[in-house]
């Protein structure tokens, strides 16, 4: 629908395909949702720039992609990017930003980067404080689960 008002490269029509990345990387088709991430992110940084919220929205989903692909050292190097984003627009105690780091930190896991564990320990507190030991995302993260970033995607225009 966005994409037949907007066309292909307009922020509404990235936006659904960026949750469509997220719902395939759910249904664990990296393949098809690295696809869909990478599209995301390329227009969103070409349309809005490198730290608009929807650019690192679809960057963390692509990190992930190739975090779940084994593609560590990648998903690392844009976790990274995102983190920073996150918390110059943010700061460093929004949830975003804790959930950005979340996941930067389940990679340097991943990595064998010491000091990761208890890090990502002291972050996933955090968030749980701000938003609730019960959230879906604190208690993904705790499996330890990465979390994705879905848009709710803007009004019919």
């Amino acid at each position: 629908m966005y994409e037949q008002r907007g066309g292909s490269t307009h922020p509404h029509t990235l936006i659904g395909r960026l949750d469509i990345a997220t719902a395939l990387c759910l249904e664990e088709d990296f393949v098809s949702a690295r696809t869909e991430a990478e599209t995301a992110a390329s227009g969103l940084q070409k349309r809005l720039g490198d730290n608009h919220p929807y650019t690192l929205a679809a960057r963390m989903v692509l990190a992930t992609v190739l975090a779940r692909q084994g593609h560590l050292a990648d998903a690392r190097n844009l976790e990274e990017q995102v983190v920073i984003g996150r918390e110059r627009m943010l700061g460093d105690d929004h949830p975003d930003s804790l959930r950005c780091r979340a996941n930067l930190l389940l990679t340097e896991l991943d990595l064998g980067i010491a000091g990761a564990a208890g890090k990502r320990h002291d972050v996933l507190a955090a968030l749980g404080a701000l938003i609730g030991s019960e959230h879906p995302d604190v208690t993904t993260a705790l499996k330890p689960g990465r979390l994705l970033c879905a848009i709710d995607p803007p009004p019919y225009y």
